[in-house]
């Protein structure tokens, strides 16, 4: 009789460990699922591109991963090719950006780009690089919303796309 109850009571606790697998498995939500981003999907030239991402959660905090650096992309022969962009003006002393950023449950996060692309040159005489600006041009972009995923801690990107016209 006790080899029974033994063997009763070890499938009842890998019953209940099972069961309770199970519930954390339907409890957990993709961090996607806690995104909304609000944008438009034409920009006139020169108008100044905002994306904004919310955080729909009532519980998690969403994690954005390098916000300040803009990973803005041009539609190119069917490609997507990269727009060069700068977080600070060429030879300045800015604070490394932020790896990551929080947001809040309920609250927001704005990107913002000014249709600049823009990198640093040679060397002035003052011995600071020169920067360079210009407009990419007319057509399709896309700008990578890059966070980090609640399950496995990997960096998930979601595109907006946009056209400037």
């Amino acid at each position: 009789m006790r080899p029974i109850k033994n063997l009763l009571i070890l499938f009842l606790l890998l019953l209940s460990g099972c069961s309770a697998t199970r519930e954390a498995g339907v409890a957990t939500k993709t961090s996607y699922d806690n995104l909304k981003i609000e944008a438009r999907d034409e920009y006139s030239k020169g108008q100044v591109v905002e994306l904004r991402v919310h955080n729909t959660s009532k519980d998690d905090t969403l994690i954005l991963y390098k916000p300040r650096n803009l990973k803005v992309q041009k539609k190119q022969e069917n490609q997507w090719k990269r727009v060069r962009t700068l977080y600070c003006p060429c030879g300045a002393s800015c604070p490394a950006p932020p790896e990551r950023v929080s947001i809040l449950p309920g609250s927001a996060y704005t990107y913002r780009w000014d249709q600049k692309e823009q990198w640093c040159g040679e060397m002035n005489q003052q011995g600071i690089p020169e920067m360079h600006s210009q407009f990419p041009g007319l057509g399709q972009y896309r700008i990578a919303i890059r966070y980090v995923s609640p399950q496995d801690q990997n960096i998930r990107s979601v595109y907006k796309s946009f056209t400037i016209k």
